[in-house]
């Protein structure tokens, strides 16, 4: 048995360059950001660097990998995910990024995915800064009735609590408290 929150399932990799698609066996591991595939795994599937990016390993050595993307299907869903292009020894791991973009989640008591909702969390303008909120209102509130300028914001910008600590913007038929 491995870590809690690691465990194996099948992936199914499509590739970019119209091939077959290559099914493997994956390591989930919560652990991790991003996936991670052997570069010539990759390569093979059409999958193009896109940029290079810093990664720490386990034992606090510091390399520089390439990021890619590719189509990848799990649990009978699919997305496209960045995913990083490993050294020829590198496992196959499944990343929270990518399991993210496949709303699965991971039940840790029976060592599976499961469907989640994803979630999102909306703030106002006014509770993420002046600077942001001018350039949204100036290009999304000019047509709208609306006083409010609501949009999504990744899940660790804002907290639940903090949503409901903001100050809300009024509108004049509101009363003011």
């Amino acid at each position: 048995m491995g870590a809690m929150g690691q465990f194996n399932v099948t992936v199914t990799f499509f590739p970019d360059n119209g091939g077959t698609p290559q099914r493997l066996e994956a390591m989930v591991n919560t652990g991790a950001a991003y996936s991670v595939a052997p570069r010539a795994l990759l390569e093979s599937l059409g999958c193009h660097p896109i940029r290079p990016q810093r990664v720490v390993l386990a034992d606090g050595r510091v390399e520089e990998w390439t990021v890619g993307q590719i189509d990848v299907e799990c649990e009978g869903r699919r997305a496209t995910t960045p995913v990083l292009m490993g050294p020829p020894t590198s496992p196959v791991l499944l990343g929270a990024i990518t399991l993210e973009a496949l709303g699965l989640g991971v039940d840790p008591i029976n060592r599976r995915l499961v469907p989640v909702d994803i979630r999102i969390y909306l703030a106002s303008a006014a509770a993420t800064g002046s600077g942001r909120r001018r350039a949204l209102q100036s290009s999304t509130t000019r047509n709208s009735p609306s006083p409010r300028t609501w949009f999504p914001v990744p899940f660790t910008t804002i907290s639940a609590a903090a949503a409901r600590r903001a100050p809300r913007s009024q509108s004049p038929s509101e009363p003011r408290a």
